[in-house]
């Protein structure tokens, strides 16, 4: 039987050692032999068995990964939403500018309009 391989280049006896003793450790809790606390001990080491291995690793990195990628997708999301706006306001701006600029035509037009009239009211009273 294979043990599992050290990581940091350990030995392989040594997770063989304490893989070993912490099932006689969790045997000899169950009978009676050993205080709970032997158990607490062989249960930390499993947990750190299983933090160590190379599958829980894997299983973290690709979490955190998916965790990125999510939130990328909702940054680019707002970032078109706030382009969208940018947009918008640039468009909203420009309608603005013609819409004052054709108010102030009218204006000029209303205006020589208004003093064409008045001129032609004042030809025709003079003419009378």
């Amino acid at each position: 039987m294979q043990g599992a391989k050290p990581m940091n280049g350990g030995s392989d006896w040594l997770a063989w050692a304490g893989n070993s003793a912490s099932v006689l450790t969790v045997f000899g809790t169950i009978l009676g032999f050993l205080p709970p606390l032997a158990a607490l001990v062989a249960v930390i080491w499993y947990l750190i068995q299983i933090a160590e291995s190379k599958t829980y690793r894997d299983w973290r990195m690709d979490r955190q990964r998916v965790k990125k990628e999510r939130k990328i997708a909702r940054l680019k999301a707002k970032q078109v939403i706030i382009e969208a706006e940018l947009d918008a306001l640039a468009v909203r701006t420009m309608a603005k500018d013609f819409a004052d600029h054709m108010i102030a035509n009218a204006e000029g037009v209303a205006a020589n309009k208004v003093a064409a009239a008045k001129e032609e009211v004042l030809k025709s009273t003079r003419s009378e």
